[in-house]
């Protein structure tokens, strides 16, 4: 499999495990050393994963628009992100974001370092 395909399905695998409240699924594709610009870590994601999946919200992810740059051991992809979330009994609501993944290896995986364009709703969920 090619670096490409493996980021790509590490992209499927982690919009799968989001919208199937799978939190140890959306930590594999975590870096333990993920660290955002604006400070967000690993730990953060866990905690925010874990209320999350313990949560009566549902999310369902379409992701377009996939722009892949690889170099040596690192790469990034630019996508458009529409979620569609909605508490138990609750209308849905929608969110759109330009959202950037910044991938590292560990050992022979690709994995999210760090990542950009969702965090201005933290407040919400954190």
């Amino acid at each position: 499999m090619s670096d490409r395909e493996a980021i790509i399905q590490l992209i499927q695998r982690l919009e799968k495990a989001i919208e199937e409240k799978d939190q140890s699924g959306i930590l594999k594709c975590i870096s333990r050393a993920y660290r955002d610009d604006f400070g967000v870590t690993r730990r953060d994601i866990a905690r925010i994963a874990f209320r999350y999946v313990r949560g009566t919200e549902r999310v369902e992810l379409v992701i377009s628009d996939v722009t892949l740059r690889l170099q040596r051991d690192t790469a990034a992809a630019s996508m458009h992100v529409e979620a569609t979330y909605a508490e138990a009994g609750a209308a849905p609501e929608r969110y759109a974001a330009d959202i950037k993944l910044f991938f590292a290896r560990e050992g022979r995986s690709w994995v999210v370092a760090k990542s950009s364009g969702w965090q201005d709703r933290l407040g919400e969920v954190y």
